[in-house]
């Protein structure tokens, strides 16, 4: 797991995975060592408490809010879908990521990880944009 490390730009990871990965628990600590190898935006995912993400410039926390629980099942991958989307939508490059994109992502990819939480199985659950949307200006 850890060999193909160096080559990779950005990672995200679950709280569960920093230690396999880094040896380290604290999810701040495990993306400084992520970090370390040459990764340029670590982010380690806390299940209900949200997500972390780091980069050289940044270390920010984006919480999600109270959802109704029924399958995790497809969680980090939604979650990491909404990183990636977002990366997309915004056409930005890792290395020139700002500590406000930072918050916008972590907040998109928390409400479509949220949301699909609260739906029973894996791809059924991942919820569309317009859903996220509205879900977004909820909060």
């Amino acid at each position: 797991m850890r060999k193909p490390i160096p080559y990779v730009d950005i990672m995200k990871v679950s709280d569960e995975e920093t230690v396999l990965l880094t040896g380290e628990k604290d999810p701040e600590k495990a993306a400084d060592i992520l970090l370390a190898t040459g990764i340029r935006c670590a982010i380690v995912t806390l299940g209900s408490e949200g997500a972390l993400m780091k980069t050289k410039d940044f270390c920010i926390r984006g919480k999600g809010r109270k959802r109704n629980v029924v399958d995790t099942t497809a969680a980090g991958d939604s979650f990491w879908g909404g990183i990636l989307a977002s990366i997309i939508r915004e056409n930005v490059k890792i290395d020139e990521l700002t500590e406000e994109q930072g918050h916008r992502f972590l907040r998109f990819a928390n409400s479509v990880a949220g949301l699909c939480v609260e739906k029973r199985g894996a791809i059924l659950a991942i919820p569309t944009l317009k859903e996220v949307e509205a879900d977004l200006a909820l909060s």
